[in-house]
């Protein structure tokens, strides 16, 4: 409607058209509906293998219609209010005032929704000293990691998260940002890097406070892992259910002990 009314201003029509091209790429090379696949070849197909727009997740093209449709709503409000200065020239050619209260108060009821509303939040533990200050250097040399514990999987936050963002990136940590395909041969997009048994098995213990009985397979699988991750330490800060995961990680691999606020596994001799 609003479009339509003020089609012949140029930034309108710069606007629709910037609107519904970021709709249409938002479909995707596949048309999905309900999350299943209709067959049907999506508009972004035509850009999909320009540079940098093949790296784009066409789902994020949605994102630029909420500006323009909020730019779209502005002028059809600020035209109304410059009507009621000149009355008879509302959108219908009518009265000004009483088209100025009408598309006014619908907007507002149309906005209303959209009204803010508490955040929830959690509280998150602080960051132990044995990172915020440093003390983890001692333990973890060039082309090693630090792994915290529990560490990051595609299906919750790691406090790794936290912990680099205070330290500025200081150490390195395995897991992290991540898209990509699933496999070589699977190109579904996951979030996350590739989650291992042991990060799932500790998110496990973490989300249930149950731990489990481990058996000598799981013990190799966690030095498997931690080969993999390159690890040399594992690193427990505070958490809602760490007296579990702290009893998991010693059935892993061996006792750990308390330095500046966290429970610290130095797992160099292990990994070798």
């Amino acid at each position: 409607m609003i479009v339509s009314w003020l089609w012949r201003r140029p930034l309108v029509r710069a606007l629709a058209v910037v609107g519904v091209g970021a709709a249409l790429f938002s479909l995707g090379t596949t048309v999905r509906v309900d999350g299943m696949s209709t067959g049907l070849p999506g508009p972004y197909r035509l850009v999909a293998g320009v540079p940098l727009l093949d790296l784009v997740v066409p789902a994020r093209f949605a994102l630029v219609c909420v500006p323009v449709l909020g730019v779209l709503v502005a002028l059809s409000l600020d035209r109304i209010r410059s009507a009621a200065a000149a009355p008879g020239d509302g959108p219908a050619g009518g009265p000004a005032v009483p088209v100025r209260l009408l598309w006014g108060g619908a907007v507002a009821a149309a906005l209303l929704p959209l009204a803010p509303t508490p955040i929830r939040t959690v509280p998150a533990w602080p960051v132990p000293a044995f990172v915020a200050d440093g003390g983890w250097r001692a333990y973890v040399p060039a082309g090693r990691t630090l792994v915290p514990v529990p560490p990051v999987t595609g299906a919750g936050v790691s406090p790794a998260t936290f912990w680099s963002a205070r330290t500025r990136l200081a150490f390195t940590a395995p897991g992290g940002y991540f898209i990509g395909p699933r496999a070589a041969d699977d190109p579904t997009a996951r979030w996350g890097a590739p989650d291992r048994p042991t990060a799932l098995l500790l998110r496990r213990v973490a989300e249930t406070g149950q731990v489990p009985v481990l058996t000598d397979e799981d013990r190799r699988q966690a030095a498997v892992d931690l080969r993999h991750w390159r690890a040399a330490v594992l690193v427990q800060g505070g958490l809602d259910r760490g007296e579990p995961v702290r009893r998991t990680v010693d059935q892993l691999v061996g006792p750990g002990r308390e330095i500046d606020g966290a429970w610290v596994w130095d797992v160099r001799g292990l990994v070798g």
